[in-house]
């Protein structure tokens, strides 16, 4: 299992169930936002900033427990764990 995967799988708990169900159907269960919308009873626009808030939620927690390379587009490249504060380094 890869950092980015362990990320998820250890602090989506931490999100608000809002920000993980709208992630948790759009990015990893591929539903469309306009049907996310449509699900949620949500304009579309509405829906879109919702799951761009909790994707920005998520980034900020798994580039704090992964250090994360991107490309231009945000793309990942590659990543890394981090070690955790107080691990001693080997």
């Amino acid at each position: 299992m890869n950092c980015l995967v362990k990320a998820w799988t250890a602090h989506a708990p931490e999100l608000c169930g809002w920000a993980r169900h709208a992630i948790t159907r759009c990015d990893l269960q591929g539903l469309a936002q306009a049907d996310y919308a449509r699900a949620k009873g949500l304009s579309l626009s509405a829906a879109m900033s919702r799951i761009q808030r909790a994707r920005l939620r998520m980034k900020a927690r798994m580039t704090e427990v992964c250090q994360v390379q991107v490309d231009n587009a945000g793309h990942v490249l590659d990543f890394v764990p981090r070690t955790p504060v107080g691990t001693p380094h080997d």
